[in-house]
């Protein structure tokens, strides 16, 4: 069974880490077997920014692509090779650097690096929603409203509220020691509003 580290955070008196925690479900007859990030979208979109098409020009040697320069925030703009054809200079776009590894929808992984396109280095890809995971749309690159900064992190993680912690969103899988007395624990919800009612103890 799954049991979601920020849903039974809230339950506790006290933060504790995931490590600890994984300790004291396992000696109370709940074997974690592992320790996953949750993640809804394959990669989490780690690592894409976001950028400005300073210029959009016709690839000297296809006539399907475009030459674009895009700030990301850096000392130099870069210089990205596209072949969507509704690129085009002044959008705000989404970004995947050299070193950034993207999830599509269809086909394996794929990690940026510097290549060579019909004869014209390209310094990364500007993004489609599919060939990021994030649906199944391929009919251009992603244009993000004007007000979008370029070089920060896209999308830009949720602000936590005031006073809290941001924390992973992390998964437990557990498996239910024979002879425990945890069958009721995948009902967990009442178990654990149970046990976290007692006094506290010192863990």
């Amino acid at each position: 069974m799954t049991i979601s580290y920020n849903w039974l955070s809230e339950y506790l008196p006290e933060v504790l880490d995931p490590e600890k925690l994984s300790k004291i479900l396992t000696s109370i007859g709940l074997e974690v077997e592992s320790l996953e990030k949750y993640e809804r979208i394959k990669g989490g979109l780690a690592g894409l920014v976001i950028g400005e098409v300073l210029d959009c020009q016709q690839h000297p040697n296809a006539d399907k692509l475009k030459l674009t320069t895009v700030n990301i925030g850096a000392a130099e703009p870069l210089q990205v090779v596209c072949g969507a054809s509704n690129v085009a200079a002044g959008q705000k776009v989404v970004v995947a650097t050299v070193g950034t590894t993207i999830y599509p929808l269809s086909g394996e992984p794929m990690t940026m690096k510097l290549a060579k396109i019909r004869g014209v280095e390209s310094q990364g890809m500007i993004c489609a929603e599919d060939e990021i995971g994030l649906g199944g749309s391929h009919d251009g690159i992603i244009v993000l409203g004007a007000d979008a900064v370029p070089g920060t992190p896209w999308p830009r993680p949720p602000r936590p509220p005031d006073g809290a912690r941001r924390r992973d969103r992390l998964v437990w899988w557990l498996r239910i020691l024979r002879g425990s007395g945890r069958s009721c624990c995948p009902s967990h919800s009442s178990d654990w509003r149970c046990r976290c009612a007692r006094p506290r103890r010192a863990w």
